[in-house]
C-alpha cells in the first residue's frame, strides 16, 4: 500500500510526497520458477527453483516540481 499527495504552490511550482510500502511488508514483489544452477555440477540436472524480488523496505519520497 503506498499513499502520495501533493500541494500546487502556484501556476509554476508543485510539491508532492509519496510513502511506499506504508504497511513496511516483508514480502515478494514477483515470484519466478525456472531452471537455474549457481555451480555447475558435471552429468547433473539444474533443479527448478523458485526465485524472487523482494518488495522495497518502507520508503519516502518527496519532490519539487516547476513548470516553465
Amino acid at each position: 500500500m503506498n499513499l502520495g499527495t501533493g500541494y500546487r504552490i502556484n501556476k509554476k511550482w508543485k510539491v508532492t510526497a509519496d510513502v511506499l510500502n506504508l504497511l513496511d511488508r516483508h514480502d515478494h514483489d514477483i515470484d519466478y520458477y525456472y531452471q537455474s544452477q549457481n555451480s555447475p555440477k558435471p552429468g547433473s540436472p539444474a533443479p527448478n527453483e523458485i526465485h524472487f524480488h523482494a518488495v522495497e523496505p518502507i520508503e519516502l519520497r518527496l519532490g519539487v516540481e516547476a513548470r516553465l
